[in-house]
């Protein structure tokens, strides 16, 4: 299933971008230096999660997310640049059921900040491709209806923790100050734990898929 959806969503993402990319006319490189992004995403949970309770047995995930952006690019001849970008993204939902009683479930959420330096290279006057490596400040809030086993209550944890990340874009010019990009980015997390009285939760690896518009100012 996670094969599958990684291939679709890449698979979709090179269409799009090949589509726009041989749509012919040669442009000059992007003006200035600041940009700003905005996209949508969909995230793959990497890593299994195990529970004590056997009776959350039923998986669902959401999936879809966004993420904002701000960062600066600076060339460093005519094929190649650097950058640094920070931005702030949510990467959906990932629940637990009991299949006898639905109101007992748990949910995790992930949301947080980002920020990484780039290199990359310009392959023509259009088409530009880049990777980058930093961290993520991200927040996992963790909900558990009806406290678990005990059938008590509703309990709720947030955990925020730093991770490393990496990823690789690929950028189409519209004009001289519009684009379009797919970037993959694996931010890496630990294996996920968790019992019916819950004191910390980790934070999965993430595997997201972003597709969106860059305007640079």
């Amino acid at each position: 299933m996670k094969t599958t959806l990684k291939r679709t969503l890449l698979g979709a993402a090179l269409a799009g971008l090949s589509t726009v990319a041989l749509a012919g006319g040669e442009l000059a490189p992007m003006n200035g230096n600041l940009y700003v992004t905005g996209a949508i995403n969909a995230t793959v949970v990497g890593n299994a999660v195990s529970r004590e309770d056997a009776n959350f047995t039923s998986k669902s995930d959401e999936v879809l997310g966004a993420r904002v952006a701000l960062g600066y690019q600076n060339s460093l001849s005519r094929r190649f640049y650097t950058g640094i970008e920070t931005g702030f993204g949510s990467y959906g939902k990932l629940e637990y059921t009991d299949p006898t009683d639905t109101d007992d479930y748990v949910n995790y959420r992930y949301m947080g900040f980002d920020a990484a330096g780039l290199l990359g290279v310009r392959l023509n006057q259009r088409v530009s491709v880049s990777g980058k490596v930093g961290f993520a400040y991200l927040r996992n809030r963790y909900h558990d209806n009806n406290d678990g086993a005990t059938g008590t209550g509703s309990f709720v944890s947030t955990t925020w923790d730093v991770h490393p990340l990496f990823g690789a874009t690929v950028d189409v010019n519209v004009t001289r100050n519009f684009s379009l990009f797919g970037n993959y980015t694996h931010i890496n997390g630990d294996p996920m734990t968790g019992t019916s009285t819950v004191d910390a939760i980790n934070i999965p690896s993430l595997n997201t898929f972003n597709f969106g518009i860059k305007w640079m100012i």
